[in-house]
């Protein structure tokens, strides 16, 4: 095909990351473009205002230690899902502020520690296409601020994926 993408950017969900990884390689291989994956991982120290009222410094200590022990452990297994799918399908990585090379399809993976529905509205504009793959519980308040901000507010499309493993995307010609 003669179609060329310079980006995409993938997010995914706590759980949910499978389902936009691999949506996000099938539209990769299919433009032969880079995908970028983007981890968010929430800034706990935003949430101190929020945990802190009313609450001793201790509880406080350990309603904090609780999140960035939660954080640290969905960074990892988002990185490992990641690593684990490059090594399968022994796919080209790059770092995440390498050149684009158009018409080749690479991947990369970045994580950053911020508030989800702002990273993804900055992000999103850079990119030519947003993959995200729906919660499977509802999600919570920082995901669907995410979906929100991409689908309003990043001015790019969005494509939906089911949080399971997609096995094949529907890559017919849409008109409106």
């Amino acid at each position: 095909s003669s179609d060329v993408c310079s980006s995409d950017l993938i997010v995914g969900g706590p759980d949910s990351s499978s389902g936009s990884l691999q949506a996000g390689l099938l539209l990769g291989r299919r433009f032969s473009c880079r995908v970028d994956f983007l981890h968010i991982e929430p800034d706990v120290m935003a949430a101190a205002p929020i945990v802190g009222e009313g609450m001793s410094a201790s509880a406080i200590e350990q309603v904090m230690a609780s999140f960035q022990a939660e954080a640290d452990a969905r960074s990892k297994a988002a990185r490992g899902l990641f690593d684990s799918y490059c090594h399968e399908q022994k796919l080209q990585c790059v770092q995440p502020d390498d050149s684009i090379v158009p018409g080749s399809f690479q991947v990369s993976f970045r994580q950053v520690v911020a508030r989800e529905s702002y990273e993804v509205t900055r992000r999103g504009r850079l990119a030519d296409v947003i993959v995200l793959a729906r919660s499977k519980q509802g999600g919570d308040v920082e995901s669907v601020a995410g979906f929100d901000a991409a689908l309003f507010d990043s001015g790019r499309p969005v494509v939906l994926v089911p949080a399971e493993p997609v096995v094949a995307l529907g890559l017919g010609r849409a008109s409106c």
